[in-house]
C-alpha cells in the first residue's frame, strides 16, 4: 500500500508537561528550516490526521494540536 493511501487518526498521547519538544515540532509553522519527525511523519502520510495531545494540558491549549500533510489544523 503507497503512503498515500494510508488514512484515518493517529492519537500520539505524550507526557512532558511542557508539550512536545522544539526539535520535534519544528516546520509546522516555519517551513523555513528543517522539518522536525512530527512534520516529516505527517508530510509522508499526507491522508494521515495526527492528533497530539499533552498530559496536564487543558482543553484548546497550543500544548495540543492537530496536524494533516504538515500543518497544523
Amino acid at each position: 500500500m503507497s503512503d498515500d493511501k494510508i488514512s484515518g487518526v493517529f492519537q500520539l498521547h505524550q507526557s512532558n508537561p511542557s508539550g512536545v519538544c522544539g526539535a520535534c515540532k519544528q516546520g509546522l509553522t516555519n517551513p523555513d528550516v528543517s522539518p522536525g519527525i512530527l512534520k516529516q511523519f505527517s508530510e509522508k502520510y499526507p491522508n494521515l490526521i495526527i492528533e497530539v495531545t499533552t498530559e496536564s494540558a487543558e482543553i484548546g491549549s497550543k500544548l495540543n494540536f492537530t496536524i494533516k500533510n504538515g500543518k497544523i489544523l
